[in-house]
């Protein structure tokens, strides 16, 4: 028996592109750039499926001040991520993010992040350090 190979694409399909589709949070973004200031003021609605866990974690630059605007859900500050990487090296002049984690009321799908602040940082040159690895 000879099987399409359009058949078995459209079967595998059918089965896991719904499920991939769940697991995207929907984003309807409002963005000001003040490039002046360097400033950034965003405020993000997010909707998340009916089978999406009921919270959601993130991380943000630490200039931004965040705050939620809606009233099912909670904000956590969960706190900053470490300056050492994945091999153990402590990295100098790396910006740590700020982790959160939203907590939605039950049968809440839906909440709203308010987050600013400027943004600056002097440019970086990687070339060197870039170099140096290739040193022996």
């Amino acid at each position: 028996m000879l099987i399409k190979p359009n058949l078995i694409l459209g079967l595998f399909l059918s089965l896991w592109l719904p499920w991939f589709a769940l697991a995207v949070p929907h984003h309807d973004i409002e963005v000001r750039l003040d490039l002046e200031n360097a400033a950034i003021d965003v405020r993000d609605t997010i909707k998340l499926s009916k089978d999406h866990a009921s919270s959601l974690t993130f991380r943000l630059h630490p200039a931004l001040q965040v705050r939620l605007v809606s009233d099912k859900a909670t904000l956590i500050e969960i706190g900053q991520r470490s300056s050492v990487d994945d091999h153990g090296a402590h990295q100098t002049n790396t910006i740590i993010p700020r982790q959160y984690r939203v907590d939605l009321a039950n049968g809440a799908r839906q909440f709203t992040l308010h987050y600013r602040g400027s943004i600056a940082h002097a440019l970086q040159s990687h070339g060197e350090e870039y170099a140096r690895s290739f040193e022996q």
